[in-house]
C-alpha cells in the first residue's frame, strides 16, 4: 500500500513538473516573440523617422544661409537638427516625459518653419497635471509628422493643434491627447481600416510611422490604450488617443 502510495505521488510530481516545464516553454515562445517584433518596431520606427530627403533638403537650406553669411540663422537650425535627430536616436520601447515629445515637435516646427514660415502654425494646450506623464516616445510626433507630409490648409496654411489632460475613466487615471489638423483629413478607406484596426504598414508601405505607433501602443499597453482617427464635421483630421498611468 505505501509502495502504491509512493508511487502515485511520483506520477503526480511528474505530471506537475511536465505541465510546468509546458508553461516554460510558452513563455520562452511568447517573449521571443516580443522581442522579435520589438526589433521589427524599431527598424520601422527608423525607417519611418529618418528620412534622407528632409536631411539633405536641411543641409541645402544651411548651405543657402551660408551664401548670404547668415550664421545666427545658422547656428539656429543647426542645434535644432542636433536635438531632432538625438530625439530620434531613442530605442522604439523608451518612454519620454510628455513635457519632452511635445519640445521635440516644437523642433520639427522650427525646422519646417525655415522652409514654409508663411504657411505653418502649431500650438498646444497641455495641463500641469500631465506635463511629466510619460509616453512612448515619438508617439504625438509621429502624428504631426504625418500631418506635414500629406496635409494641406485651406489657403496653403496649415494650422495643427495639440490638446493633453487628464480624464478619469471606469475610476482609472487616463491621459488623453488630441491632435488636429486643418487638412483634407483621412482618406474614407484609410479611416475605416485605422479604426477597425486592419490596416497593415507591410502591404500598404505607406504610414509606416502610424501603424508603428499603434503596434507599439499594443505591446505597451495591452489592449487598455485606445486611438480614434476622425476627420471632423469642420473639416481637417483628427487622432484621439487614450493611455492608460499603468504601463503593462
Amino acid at each position: 500500500e505505501l509502495s502504491r502510495t509512493g508511487s502515485d505521488e511520483i506520477e503526480k510530481l511528474s505530471t506537475e513538473f511536465n505541465y510546468m516545464m509546458s508553461c516554460i516553454d510558452q513563455l520562452f515562445e511568447t517573449v521571443k516573440a516580443k522581442e522579435r517584433q520589438k526589433e521589427k518596431l524599431r527598424f520601422s520606427l527608423l525607417q519611418s523617422q529618418i528620412r534622407p530627403h528632409f536631411f539633405v533638403n536641411c543641409l541645402a537650406m544651411i548651405f543657402g544661409m551660408a551664401q548670404v553669411q547668415d550664421t545666427g540663422k545658422i547656428q539656429e537650425v543647426t542645434v535644432c537638427l542636433s536635438e531632432y535627430y538625438r530625439y530620434l536616436l531613442h530605442d522604439c520601447m523608451d518612454m519620454m516625459p510628455l513635457w519632452r515629445e511635445i519640445h521635440h515637435m516644437e523642433t520639427i516646427i522650427r525646422v519646417n518653419f525655415e522652409w514654409n514660415s508663411q504657411g505653418l502654425s502649431f500650438d498646444y494646450d497641455m495641463e500641469d497635471a500631465v506635463r511629466e506623464w510619460e509616453i512612448p516616445v515619438l508617439m504625438v510626433s509621429t502624428f504631426l509628422e504625418n500631418s506635414l507630409k500629406h496635409a494641406v490648409g485651406p489657403g496653403g496654411t496649415l494650422a495643427i493643434r495639440l490638446t493633453a489632460r487628464r480624464e478619469t475613466q471606469a475610476g482609472k487615471e487616463t491621459l488623453y491627447l488630441k491632435i488636429t489638423d486643418n487638412g483634407e483629413g483621412f482618406p474614407g478607406e484609410m479611416l475605416r481600416r485605422l479604426n477597425s484596426g486592419t490596416w497593415d504598414m507591410e502591404q500598404e508601405g505607406r504610414h509606416i510611422g502610424i501603424s508603428n505607433v499603434l503596434q507599439r501602443l499594443k505591446l505597451i499597453y495591452n489592449e487598455e490604450a485606445r486611438v480614434l482617427f476622425s476627420n471632423p464635421e469642420e473639416g481637417g483630421a483628427c487622432v484621439e488617443i487614450y493611455i492608460p498611468r499603468e504601463v503593462k
